[in-house]
């Protein structure tokens, strides 16, 4: 697998800002943001009641989006 250039944004810079995941505009995302760390790309999440399935668990969907990311 090749590999990204290390100049290539890993954040959401653009105008638009809505995506569900990494939006920084979208009031209801995750506002996830990235970083590099060596070889791995990170991120992290801090998660609210709003994000949960049955009481005290994370959404699937909420896992899936992480994932898709």
């Amino acid at each position: 697998m090749k590999s990204a250039p290390r100049d290539l944004s890993l954040n959401d810079e653009t105008d638009y800002g809505l995506c569900f995941a990494c939006g920084p505009r979208n009031p209801s995302g995750l506002h996830l943001t990235f970083h590099r760390d060596g070889r791995k790309i990170v991120t992290s999440l801090d998660t609210r009641s709003a994000h949960q399935g049955f009481p005290d668990y994370l959404h699937g969907g909420v896992i899936t989006s992480l994932l898709d990311e």
